[in-house]
C-alpha cells in the first residue's frame, strides 16, 4: 500500500460526515433547493453548503466550484 490519494481522503471524509449525520448536499442549492445544474456553483465554507448563482447575493466568502467537480 502507498500513501492515501486525495480522492481516497475525500471519500473517507464524506463517509465520516454521512455516518455522523452531516452528509453535505451536493446536488441542490442550500438557498432555493433547486437542482444545481448550471455551469458552476458556489461553496460557502462557513456553512458547508453549496449555492446556485441566483442565490449568491452579496456573500463574499464563497469559493467557485465547477459543476464537473461535483459529478
Amino acid at each position: 500500500t502507498g500513501p492515501a490519494t486525495s480522492s481516497f481522503l475525500r471519500c473517507f471524509e464524506l463517509g465520516v460526515l454521512r455516518g455522523a449525520g452531516f452528509e453535505p448536499r451536493l446536488d441542490r442549492c442550500a438557498g432555493c433547493d433547486r437542482e444545481l445544474d448550471g455551469a458552476e456553483s458556489f461553496l460557502d465554507p462557513r456553512h458547508a453548503t453549496l449555492t446556485c448563482e441566483a442565490c449568491v447575493g452579496d456573500r463574499v466568502m464563497l469559493i467557485t466550484v465547477p459543476l464537473a467537480v461535483l459529478e
